[in-house]
């Protein structure tokens, strides 16, 4: 039943999981509109609103939450977060260049929450249609997100 959970709760977030890779799994704990608190390395990502919905507005930041989780033994794993665009991507109007995606590594350990955010800063970001968080280690998705922007 305990390796149960983390498949249940995605299920009742609406998270899809993948599987598990080498020995960690993401477990996905919230998503939707986010509001980020204070400046600089102490800010926080604060849960506005759970969503899979995003309205399309300049200012508005949406994402997951998720956890890692695993034998706690310290070790760090290299993580891709990766944030998918609807066709045919985001076009920088500055450099010229049209991205279907970006992709972060993260360094993550057994325990830690992250926030996989995306923010309307600019408004060639603004593209409606359907968008994608995802967690990857090495070829395998651990978990991913689909929002509906409109």
């Amino acid at each position: 039943m305990k390796n149960l959970y983390p498949l249940i709760l995605a299920a009742l977030l609406g998270i899809s999981m993948q599987s598990q890779a080498a020995d960690i799994v993401i477990h996905g704990i919230d998503f939707g509109i986010y509001r980020i608190e204070g400046e600089g390395p102490g800010r926080e990502a604060k849960l506005v609103q759970k969503t899979d919905r995003i309205p399309l507005k300049r200012g508005t930041t949406f994402g997951v939450m998720v956890e890692v989780l695993g034998p706690q033994d310290g070790r760090p794993r290299m993580l891709r977060r990766i944030t998918r665009f609807p066709a045919p991507g985001l076009r920088n109007p500055q450099t010229g260049t049209t991205r279907p995606y970006s992709e972060t590594e993260v360094t993550v350990r057994v325990g830690d929450t992250l926030h996989g955010l995306f923010s309307f800063d600019h408004a060639w970001e603004m593209v409606p249609g359907t968008w994608s968080m995802e967690y990857w280690l090495g070829g395998e998705k651990l978990i991913g997100k689909e929002f509906t922007v409109r």
